[in-house]
């Protein structure tokens, strides 16, 4: 959800996705445009320490 209450509030990517005027602007660098940053969803998988 990208909206009110339920706006997403942990970034799970290096560089954040930019989000304004109720619009999800993409990346415009190849591919998807996004790197996931691992270590932190490791972190927030369940059952992690």
């Amino acid at each position: 959800e990208l909206f009110g209450p339920l706006l997403l509030t942990e970034e799970i990517l290096v560089e954040p996705l930019r989000y304004a005027d109720f619009k999800l602007h993409l990346p415009a660098t190849p591919g998807l445009g996004i790197t996931f940053d691992w270590a932190r969803i490791e972190r927030m998988r369940r059952g992690a320490r």
